[in-house]
């Protein structure tokens, strides 16, 4: 078989073209990767301290006073900040990446719902944890707002994680990503 130069070329041009889907291949797991635990991380402390906002709200419900003492309170301020904390994080981390799919979004709607999280965790939190502080029995109407702003809001949410993450699961058949790169997010 002779090889021309025009046939030797071809073949370089496909390997060399071969490499760069690799690497891009591999560069889009990685921000995929990055975005997946990052999320994955925030949720978790976010839905931790909602529960416990759900908790001490229960708990100052049921206190004669209507309230949760001040070590409970501090408990709580401290959960909202350290909450807060990794969602600032997890939107700077993910801002820097490249989107990995330009017709799905991923990132674009991963920060819009850390965004989202973020407008509620600053509006409604702060007045809601006042509320459990200072007594059920005497909240302001802007407490009140904000407790019913901290569950309305909070179902959109979730209906909009629900969302993102039938996206994140077109998006893995779609790049074909393989259960050894799942298996690599998870670590």
């Amino acid at each position: 078989m002779k090889f021309t130069i025009f046939s030797i070329f071809i073949i370089l041009v496909s390997i060399v073209s071969s490499c760069n889907n690799e690497a891009e291949r591999q560069a889009m797991v990685s921000d995929f990767n990055i975005m997946y635990i990052e999320m994955n991380k925030t949720s978790k402390a976010i839905n931790d301290f909602w529960h416990e906002m759900l908790t001490a709200t229960k708990t100052a419900d049921i206190h004669p006073e209507k309230r949760i003492d001040s070590t409970y309170a501090e408990s709580i301020v401290k959960q909202y900040e350290s909450s807060t904390n990794i969602l600032n994080t997890a939107i700077a981390n993910i801002s820097v990446l490249t989107e990995v799919d330009p017709d799905l979004l991923i990132k674009e709607k991963i920060l819009v719902h850390l965004q989202n999280t973020k407008d509620l965790q600053e509006t409604a939190i702060p007045k809601s944890i006042d509320a459990i502080r200072n007594g059920l029995d005497i909240m302001t109407d802007d407490e009140r707002n904000a407790f019913l702003q901290f569950h309305v809001k909070g179902e959109e949410l979730q209906k909009e994680s629900d969302e993102l993450s039938k996206s994140v699961e077109i998006f893995i058949l779609k790049h074909n990503i393989t259960k050894q790169e799942l298996d690599m997010l998870e670590k």
